[in-house]
């Protein structure tokens, strides 16, 4: 995939079981979900997916998994968080054997590059493969930011197609947005500004939050693409306490504990990750019946209802 991304990417969780393997049939569920729910892409082995924590083994048959499950519905865009440029090399060829359709590929954690080893880097993994890739600048995990004058650079080459800016500088974002060549898209990396930066001219948002509101999430971010900005607003309006739950704590930790309350996953997670406290959980509960995705009595609503029921997204 060399041609820019729009519309709504679900950044996809990674099961596990309580003995810490791979849930991969509730991954497979997930997937099939995603796709019926008319999301435009799926975004595997992110932060959300806890990438890191998975073996070489583990993180190709996530790909590989999603390019099945999704069988052509929704185009692949894997995630690759390394520091080091040969390691994320290795990994960008992984993922074109799995499958893949396009990279997301973070700006190198921990080792705080300059912008030119930042340039340099992306490049280099550009040339290595024949995906598409997109940036992801996310500095409060990489301890990191992407400059504008950088990322214009990068998307001077053919196969940079877009970022994924959680970057939360509304004016860098706009500068991207406004300067960006046609080819090239701004994608918001953060549910609660997607609005936000789609009123600056982004064209979507790779989203946590769709991972339990697929069909409001992506419904608001096409109504925002024609430019009906009130009723997406209306959407985002009544998503919005499970929208600031899910963003009150770092991610994966609030969106897995959500689709363990749906019934659709279990609360597992891999060292040094720990659930959500109590009370935290008890308010994302909440928030998801606020919302009218799960019933009190813990009944999952979000994929239990037919097409027929969603006719206001």
């Amino acid at each position: 995939m060399q041609s820019a991304l729009t519309g709504c990417g679900t950044a996809l969780v990674t099961p596990f079981l309580d003995n810490g393997s791979i849930d991969i049939d509730s991954y497979r569920t997930l997937v099939r979900l995603q796709c019926e729910a008319n999301v435009d892409f799926l975004v595997p082995c992110g932060a959300a997916g806890e990438e890191l924590s998975l073996s070489s083994s583990e993180y190709q048959e996530i790909i590989q998994s999603t390019v099945e499950e999704s069988a052509g519905r929704c185009p692949v865009v894997a995630s690759i968080c390394e520091s080091g440029t040969d390691k994320a090399c290795v990994k960008a060829r992984q993922a074109f054997s799995r499958g893949a359709d396009a990279l997301l590929v973070v700006s190198p954690p921990y080792l705080r590059p300059t912008q030119e080893g930042i340039y340099r880097h992306f490049k280099a993994i550009a040339e290595s493969t024949p995906l598409g890739i997109v940036l992801y600048d996310a500095p409060g995990r990489t301890a990191t930011h992407i400059l504008p004058r950088t990322i214009l650079r990068l998307a001077e080459l053919p196969s940079i197609i877009g970022i994924k800016d959680a970057s939360g500088n509304l004016i860098d974002s706009a500068t991207l947005a406004f300067h960006a060549p046609d080819a090239f898209s701004v994608l918001s990396g953060q549910d609660c500004l997607t609005l936000p930066l789609m009123a600056v001219g982004a064209r979507g948002a790779i989203s946590v939050a769709a991972n339990v509101a697929p069909r409001q999430i992506a419904a608001a971010i096409k109504l925002s693409l024609i430019n009906n900005q009130d009723r997406a607003r209306e959407i985002y309006r009544k998503m919005w306490p499970v929208l600031t739950e899910i963003a009150s704590e770092v991610n994966p930790l609030p969106i897995k504990c959500a689709l363990s309350l749906m019934g659709l996953i279990g609360e597992y997670y891999r060292l040094p990750l720990l659930p959500l406290p109590e009370a935290k959980r008890g308010r994302l509960r909440q928030a998801l019946i606020t919302c009218g995705l799960l019933d009190s009595d813990s009944e999952c609503k979000q994929f239990n209802k037919g097409p027929e029921q969603h006719a206001d997204y």
